[in-house]
């Protein structure tokens, strides 16, 4: 059974057809959708603001999603975020895939079916356009 704890009066709810890994710590305002998939030591924290994880999304080993006030971060249907990666206070549309060892920061929002490669950084505020590649690294960025 995965670490469930209530703040504030409100305790995460999770979809009976969801897998939440044992060792997976959900707190708070916390929606997690059919079929979605929580692996081993993911941490989300609902504590500032609502974490949603929509149908048949991945949050893969390790992640860390958590809330900035008066904003829900999301993680849309089908998305899958790569093995230790943070999402802070952002969006993550349908179909798009967080590298491992991503950082997504307040109110960013990636696009539709985009990349952001492993070790990325995206800074707050920015947009990833739909199906775009981003990488990072060395200060350069990606188009496919």
């Amino acid at each position: 059974m995965p670490k469930v704890y209530a703040i504030d009066g409100i305790t995460p709810v999770v979809h009976p057809s969801a897998f939440v890994h044992p060792s997976a710590v959900l707190i708070g305002d916390v929606i997690v959708a059919a079929r979605a998939y929580i692996g081993p030591c993911a941490c989300l924290r609902g504590d500032f603001g609502r974490i949603v994880v929509e149908e048949g999304a991945n949050i893969q080993d390790t992640c860390m999603l958590h809330g900035f006030p008066g904003k829900d971060t999301v993680v849309g249907p089908g998305a899958t975020i790569g093995h230790g990666a943070v999402l802070h206070g952002c969006v993550v549309r349908r179909g798009a895939l967080v590298g491992m060892n991503c950082v997504v920061n307040d109110n960013a929002e990636v696009g539709e079916d985009a990349v952001v490669a492993a070790l990325a950084f995206v800074k707050a505020e920015a947009r990833w356009k739909q199906g775009r590649w981003w990488r990072e690294s060395r200060r350069e960025r990606c188009e496919r």
